[in-house]
């Protein structure tokens, strides 16, 4: 897939194939602008989640629903724009399990005939067959959750889903031991796309904690690794601006956050823009 999208209001031009995204500022002297069309949009099905996990952002439960009519919100919203307009990409979580969502396989397939490129977040409990097949076919790719109470779960997931698309592991940095662990998980596991760091964030169900030193223990550890397989959470551009020595050491592209994406809940406000699944606050007045 390949797909071309330009913004001039926004000063944003953007080339995507095959699931890696080139942008450039029209002016260079100039900065992109918060883009009213992201490239990429984080989709909500759902409040429903059996994990249970202590520090889930989104405090999904057992109890939680999943949104009925998300399948059509897909079609009506996404089906309207313009191709200019639509994401280039979109990430399915943000909320509940998407996994658990009957209409999951359906809503790959439709994204991808609108030639939008799905991604799905997952803890890994919930991969049917008939999901799996749709995954292969339509999914650009697969970020598996690496919470250490779900560790056989993430495991088995990861070996069915490195032979069909493009695996990830998402891994929360922040409680004491998160740093080592991130890197163990990075030393022993082959076939891996990418490992995304993700800042522990004080929201939903997590409790507050004092991060920084395992935050600051994780980028030093990143600097010894040099390792091109790694990505970071949006949430880490603070801190990486403030340490400009160790962003510069590992050469990470740090943008900031919320300018190219936003956060889509597939309930009745899906035609609302949200900043971001950590901040649902409307994107634009």
């Amino acid at each position: 897939m390949m797909r071309i999208k330009r913004h001039d209001d926004e000063n944003y031009f953007g080339l995507f194939e095959d699931g890696m995204t080139i942008r450039f500022a029209k002016d260079p002297t100039l900065p992109i602008l918060p883009l009213h069309h992201p490239e990429l949009e984080d989709i909500c099905l759902g409040t429903l989640c059996d994990a249970n996990c202590p520090h889930c952002y989104a405090a999904a439960t057992r109890e939680g629903v999943n949104f009925p009519d998300a399948l059509d919100h897909v079609r009506e919203h996404f089906g309207g724009l313009d191709l200019n307009d639509r994401p280039f990409q979109v990430a399915i979580g943000g909320g509940g399990e998407p996994t658990l969502h009957p209409d999951l396989p359906m809503i790959l397939e439709t994204f991808r005939s609108l030639e939008i490129m799905p991604n799905i977040t997952t803890n890994g409990l919930h991969l049917s067959d008939e999901l799996l097949s749709a995954i292969e076919r339509f999914a650009g790719g697969v970020a598996v959750s690496c919470h250490q109470h779900l560790e056989p779960a993430w495991q088995e997931a990861i070996e069915v889903l490195k032979p069909i698309t493009r695996a990830s592991l998402h891994i929360i940095i922040g409680e004491p031991g998160s740093a080592e662990r991130f890197w163990n998980i990075h030393d022993s596991q082959d076939g891996i796309d990418h490992f995304v760091a993700l800042p522990y964030q004080a929201l939903g169900r997590a409790n507050h904690i004092d991060v920084i030193p395992e935050w600051d223990l994780f980028f030093q550890m990143a600097v010894e690794h040099r390792s091109e397989q790694i990505a970071f959470g949006a949430s880490f551009f603070d801190h990486l601006q403030a340490h400009p020595d160790i962003r510069d050491e590992i050469e990470v592209i740090t943008h900031e956050p919320e300018v190219l994406s936003g956060y889509r809940i597939m309930d009745d406000s899906f035609r609302l823009l949200r900043r971001s699944s950590m901040d649902p606050r409307p994107k634009f007045d």
